[in-house]
């Protein structure tokens, strides 16, 4: 979006400085997911999940300390994985990932991620692709603004942005404009990265 706005208007004068926010590392996927947590002031519980003999050889090697918790280090190793280092993404799956507020107790249990579906995402076809970079350019699309960029009539627009709004790639608001799902926004950005229409 930076690199859009730039390319038509001057952004120098009025952000002179720049700032780059890189990918987190796991630990500090980790550390950043768990301070915000803190603050809810609920405990926490992690969903055992059943190790590999190589994944269990290759912890005991690096953490041999008696607090560690291996259920909630794959939690976050997962977490990692599916997002990326991107934190708001992995804000958005850590919540999603709550399977029980346990009522007296103040603890939440959370659950093995889902899995995102970037495999799904990757495999669209162009078209549906470049809609998508014009969701994230514009910050909507109508199906109006679609039949005129993509020269197609507004029925077959319509058609086109329900198709991608029934896999909840997008979403549509009360005025009939359709945004993208905040909670795939860093799938759809990355898949648009890789293919080279983000730009």
């Amino acid at each position: 979006s930076w690199t859009y706005l730039q390319h038509h208007l001057s952004l120098e004068g009025v952000f002179p400085e720049r700032l780059r926010v890189d990918r987190l590392s796991p630990e500090a996927t980790r550390r950043a997911i768990l301070e915000r947590h803190g603050m809810s002031g609920f405990g926490l519980k992690y969903e055992e999940i059943e190790p590999s003999l190589l994944w269990k050889f290759g912890r005991t090697l690096q953490r041999k300390d008696a607090a560690f918790d291996a259920s909630e280090s794959q939690i976050f190793q997962l977490l990692h994985q599916e997002t990326q280092g991107v934190l708001r993404d992995a804000l958005h799956l850590w919540v999603a990932s709550i399977q029980h507020i346990h009522p007296g107790t103040d603890q939440l249990t959370i659950r093995r991620p889902e899995p995102l579906p970037i495999h799904a995402i990757r495999a669209l076809d162009i078209d549906s692709l470049l809609c998508l970079r014009q969701s994230v350019r514009q910050g909507y699309l109508s199906a109006e603004d679609h039949a005129i960029q993509f020269q197609a009539s507004k029925t077959s627009s319509e058609s086109v942005l329900a198709q991608l709004a029934h896999w909840q790639l997008i979403q549509q608001d009360d005025s009939g404009n359709y945004t993208i799902n905040k909670s795939l926004e860093g799938c759809i950005y990355r898949v648009l990265r890789e293919r080279g229409v983000l730009g």
